[in-house]
């Protein structure tokens, strides 16, 4: 019986470590840490996993990785069928990455509103500096001895 859980846990290890090799040539994670940068199972223990380890490569564990990665649970477990995985498999992010895209939204908008107002003043200032030169040709065209008016 035990021999069997051994080859049963050398076949899911095997699988498991298609899985990783399948996100390393797509591009989706680049090394170990990528995997246990998504909170999924600590670093260390993540190598003991890939070594087929069972006290580390548990169902759990390969529940959230396959939930986290679009792979189907079941051909971890049981290796039938292929080795599915959804499409959009290049479009998961680690959470952290969900919370920078939304930080970066907010300030974005605060920029934009930021561009607004610059944009105000710009025109403002213009306006204003029109208005003095204006005054200063005003100025100019009063004859010397005769009083200034403002009025037109």
């Amino acid at each position: 019986m035990k021999d069997q859980d051994d080859t049963n846990n050398i076949d899911i290890a095997k699988r498991f470590n298609s899985a990783i090799a399948l996100l390393k040539g797509r591009e989706i994670i680049k090394n170990q840490k990528d995997i246990s940068d998504r909170g999924l199972i600590a670093k260390s223990n993540l190598s003991r996993a890939i070594k087929g380890d069972p006290r580390y490569l548990t169902k759990s564990f390969l529940e959230k990785f396959a939930k986290e990665f679009s792979f189907n649970y079941d051909w971890f477990i049981t290796g039938e069928g292929e080795m599915p995985y959804a499409l959009d498999i290049h479009h998961k992010k680690p959470k952290e990455y969900s919370q920078l895209d939304e930080n970066l939204s907010l300030v974005m908008e605060r920029l934009h509103l930021y561009e607004e107002k610059i944009d105000f003043y710009k025109e403002k200032i213009e306006k204003l500096e029109e208005e003095n030169q204006q005054l200063k040709k005003d100025k100019k065209s009063v004859v010397p001895g005769e009083r200034f008016s403002t009025s037109k």
